[in-house]
């Protein structure tokens, strides 16, 4: 299928044609697009269209931007809630912490120094520039959506909703209403 690139697109999201041409020119040499000029009327256009290959690498970046925030839930599920579940004096000092607001922040801090780690192996797993806000955003998340849970009576439930907003954006909310 072709895809027209008009200006309109282009300058819409401050695109500028230097640059469109220069990524549409890097992703034709790797097979991932098939570029076609032409015109119509007298107006020069070009139109995009995704390769086989292009489509197998694309449906894989958003395969792996999936999986990230699966395996992050799947680590606050057995992770940060199992141990509280399989050791009765965990259980008790977890309960301590989560009741105590020094102890809570406190240890709530211990997990979010994780997050520029995190977020590296977020950027270095979806192909994202380790700088990018989404990777900090991503990593802040996950490592505060359990703190949240605590204080709900089925932790686990709290979490994978937390963690099904995460995937699903806000259209979630409409889907798992409590």
């Amino acid at each position: 299928m072709l895809y027209p690139a008009p200006a309109a697109q282009r300058w819409g999201r401050g695109i500028s044609d230097s640059v469109l041409s220069k990524h549409a020119s890097a992703l034709e040499t790797a097979g991932y697009v098939q570029i076609r000029k032409g015109y119509v009327g007298k107006r020069p256009r070009t139109w995009f269209s995704l390769t086989r290959e292009g489509h197998a690498a694309y449906t894989g970046h958003v395969a792996a931007l999936q999986s990230i925030p699966a395996a992050l839930r799947e680590h606050a599920l057995t992770t940060r809630l199992a141990a509280a579940d399989s050791d009765a004096g965990f259980t008790a000092f977890t309960n301590l912490v989560a009741g105590t607001p020094a102890l809570r922040d406190h240890a709530q801090n211990m997990w979010l120094r994780h997050t520029a780690a995190l977020a590296q192996a977020i950027a270095e797993e979806s192909g994202l520039a380790a700088c990018d806000p989404i990777c900090a955003a991503l990593a802040h998340f996950a490592l505060g959506a359990p703190r949240a849970a605590y204080a709900h009576d089925n932790p686990r439930k709290a979490i994978t909703r937390a963690f099904d907003l995460l995937e699903h954006g806000w259209s979630a909310l409409t889907q798992i209403k409590a």
